[in-house]
């Protein structure tokens, strides 16, 4: 919650959620766990931007975030052979992070890459069972229409007019309002799927 670069205690072989949200504007993120003093870490995905994924969890490698969006991953973190503590951080890797603005004049924006958490891992020597893989059941305006039939009359394109810019100003300076008397760009009538 707004620290920089806090270290986090931990049991060995517990899971530990943790609910995170890329609060930047115009970068990305791509999460990695480096483990030290023979420290591994597992991450389970279990939802994205609030919504948790139609079976979870799902077992990852990394993260990729983009400005403002969350996730909530499950972490579990073994030590090695010995004793004391042992660590991991969870980083970003620049490398392999990318976001871009889709426009004709658009650059590649920056990738944070650095250092976000360390873990400190106390060993216990006892493992937490692995997280049970569940199918979650969803509200019906959740409804899962990635197989559903879209008739061609329902399907839609949603541009952005040239010249504006992400930062919601057009290139002559003029703040964008929304004009009441711009007719809608659809009529969408209930009970029927529309693609955008």
């Amino acid at each position: 919650n707004g620290q920089y670069q806090p270290t986090h205690e931990v049991n060995e072989g517990q899971w530990y959620r943790f609910r995170m949200v890329f609060a930047a504007v115009e970068r990305g993120a791509r999460l990695e766990i480096d483990g030290t003093n023979g420290a591994q870490c597992e991450m389970q995905l279990m939802a994205k931007d609030g919504v948790y994924l139609h079976e979870m969890p799902r077992k990852i490698e990394s993260a990729a975030f983009f400005s403002g969006a969350r996730a909530d991953i499950a972490i579990r973190c073994t030590c090695g052979s010995g004793s004391g503590k042992c660590a991991a951080m969870i980083r970003s890797n620049g490398k392999h992070a990318r976001a871009v603005v889709a426009t004709e004049t658009a650059t590649m924006t920056e990738a944070y890459s650095g250092d976000l958490v360390e873990l400190m891992i106390t060993r216990t020597g006892r493992i937490d069972a692995d997280l049970p893989r569940v199918q979650v059941k969803r509200p019906c305006y959740l409804a899962d229409l990635r197989s559903a039939t879209v008739d061609s009359s329902n399907e839609h394109d949603l541009n952005v007019q040239p010249g504006m810019l992400w930062d919601g100003q057009a290139q002559e300076g003029f703040n964008f309002q929304h004009n009441p008397r711009t007719p809608p760009m659809a009529d969408l009538p209930v009970g029927q799927v529309h693609e955008w």
